[in-house]
């Protein structure tokens, strides 16, 4: 069976909007609840909150420029 281009562009397009949906799910669901243990250090809650989220962010970036790319 051969993969045409248009396969191959449908399937980095679902990748990357999994990539995009993923994390933000995992923050939701498991980074924002965990990091409410921290009771004693507001800093450090968001320090850490801020790290996450940075490469979380640099993740996001990626998926959408492969999503732009894929979707034109």
């Amino acid at each position: 069976m051969v993969a045409t281009t248009g396969t191959i562009s449908l399937i980095l397009h679902v990748t990357a909007a999994v990539i995009l949906v993923g994390p933000q799910i995992l923050m939701f669901l498991a980074v924002v609840p965990s990091t409410w243990l921290i009771e004693d250090n507001e800093a450090l809650r968001r320090a850490v909150l801020r790290v996450v989220a940075g490469r979380f962010g640099m993740l996001s970036v990626l998926a959408i420029a492969v999503l732009v790319i894929t979707g034109v």
